[in-house]
């Protein structure tokens, strides 16, 4: 008989820069809203244009940069639980 343990790998390590977790909620909801206006533009609108320009202010507001956003998204959301805790606090958002 084997008897194993198993250690929790962290599947990303954490970014230097990462946004802080309640940031990152607060960013992730107000994303969700910018994904919902390009959405239902009208189909001749330059919507990556847009989503650009809205993205651009976004992370001007959060003094955050897109690199940082990535990196902070991709730790946070790398493994389930935290994925499901993070969409979940979005969503109470």
């Amino acid at each position: 008989m084997v008897v194993s343990s198993c250690n929790k790998k962290q599947l990303m390590p954490k970014p230097n820069n990462l946004i802080p977790y309640d940031n990152m909620v607060v960013i992730i909801a107000d994303s969700y809203v910018i994904e919902s206006m390009v959405y239902y533009l009208s189909p001749d609108s330059d919507k990556v244009a847009i989503t650009k320009s809205l993205y651009y202010d976004l992370f001007n507001k959060n003094n955050i940069t897109k690199e940082q956003f990535t990196s902070s998204i991709s730790y946070y959301l790398a493994e389930k639980s935290s994925a499901e805790k993070l969409l979940k606090s979005v969503s109470d958002n």
